[in-house]
């Protein structure tokens, strides 16, 4: 069977519930799944990682009538005086007159989007990063790492109060020494933005992503996820959303186990997840922003060796901005997270595995131009466990520089 044809099989069984297991001769030993566990415990951090970026940048994005500063707007203001030869000529301009030539910018922007039906938005960034515990083991050994972003997304205005959005995205990492956690995604997403009332709005989203591990084919995945969100904005400064998501998600090549460890003939791993988000945000003043973030889900597997996948997530992160002057801004977050499993067994001793982990982040990003940033980060994850096998120390500094067209 091609690739192309198991991807359209994928997409029309996605709302199919699956069939019943039949047992296959093959065996498999519970060691077997500590690979699996470790590129499913990276692949989540990826993921995080990449709404960070995505969101961290629309924010250093977002236009002063947005975004509730009038920084840029007064630089623009004084910019088009200074070209009507009116700015640096004592006397020439009134303070009324500056404020009056930023409001008519402002009206300008606002009409300009709305006559405008559909935009085209595009962003690239490329990272290399040092982390201290790339394996996530006990046996900490450092490694550099590259990677490469692309998000094109494709936006039209049905009506003046739904919008449509289509977009493609490819997140490629590539380790210089752990080769088998070197991984490309290519997702698609159609999203519908529905603006019900001036404080509500309402979003529907679907994803398709592919995740292909070259090194590790039994871990390369199909992820097909659907989103459903209402966001309200609170006053002029603050706003909150709540939303619930379902993701099925596929292995290519990893076998699914019976309860006793063997390998279930031609059946692949399959999991399904939901999650419920809730999130409440605003600005302090022009230049700061703060946000608290809560997950919560719950997981089910066809893994039924110790029902090996099957667990409880609770997350919730606390994070901030600051935007010193036009160049340089600021961010840092908190991120608590406790993951229960079902029935999963620690290494010595009969009892169910609790995870509990803790992600500090500080970051400084340099505006090189408009469409041009240059960014630092610093990342700390400790992950604690009754299980001692799987405690573990990360630390990574990374440098990304992004281009917005």
């Amino acid at each position: 069977m091609s690739q192309a044809t198991r991807i359209i099989v994928v997409i029309l069984s996605f709302l199919l519930e699956a069939l019943p297991e039949t047992v296959g001769a093959s065996s498999s030993t519970p060691n077997q799944q500590d690979q699996p566990r470790r590129l499913e415990t990276r692949l989540e951090q990826r993921t995080a990682q990449a709404q960070d970026r995505q969101e961290a940048f629309n924010t250093s994005r977002a236009t002063p009538v947005s975004k509730g500063s009038a920084t840029a707007t007064v630089q623009r203001g004084q910019t088009k005086l200074r070209s009507a030869g009116q700015l640096g000529v004592p006397g020439a301009v009134t303070p009324e007159e500056i404020v009056a030539a930023i409001q008519s910018l402002a009206q300008q922007e606002l009409a300009r989007r709305r006559a405008r039906k559909w935009d085209l938005n595009t962003l690239l960034a490329w990272t290399v990063a040092d982390e201290t515990n790339p394996n996530l083991s006990k046996a900490q050994k450092s490694a550099l790492s590259t990677e490469e972003y692309l998000n094109s997304t494709f936006s039209y205005r049905l009506t003046p109060h739904v919008t449509w959005q289509a977009a493609y995205s490819l997140d490629a990492f590539h380790y210089n020494e752990f080769t088998d956690l070197s991984t490309a995604t290519h997702s698609l997403a159609s999203k519908l933005i529905w603006q019900l009332a001036e404080p509500l709005r309402l979003e529907a989203h679907y994803t398709f992503d592919d995740s292909e591990y070259p090194y590790d084919k039994g871990s390369s995945t199909w992820d097909q996820t659907v989103h459903l969100r209402v966001r309200h904005s609170l006053l002029q400064t603050c706003y909150q959303y709540g939303g619930w998501s379902y993701l099925n998600r596929q292995y290519h090549d990893q076998p699914t186990l019976d309860g006793k460890g063997n390998r279930i003939a031609g059946k692949y791993r399959k999991d399904q997840r939901h999650t419920g988000i809730y999130e409440v945000g605003g600005t302090m003043g022009e230049r700061t922003a703060l946000r608290v973030r809560q997950e919560f889900y719950f997981q089910k597997s066809n893994v039924a060796f110790q029902d090996f996948y099957d667990a409880q997530d609770y997350k919730v992160k606390v994070s901030g901005s600051h935007d010193f002057t036009g160049h340089w801004s600021s961010s840092g977050s908190f991120t608590y997270e406790l993951k229960r499993y079902e029935q999963r067994e620690v290494s010595d001793r009969a009892v169910a595995e609790r995870d509990y982990v803790k992600t500090y982040q500080l970051g400084l990003t340099y505006r090189l131009s408009p469409e041009v940033d240059l960014a630092y980060l610093w990342r700390y994850v400790r992950q604690y466990s009754n299980d001692a096998t799987q405690k573990f120390g990360d630390v990574t500094n990374s440098l990304t520089i992004t281009a917005a067209f």
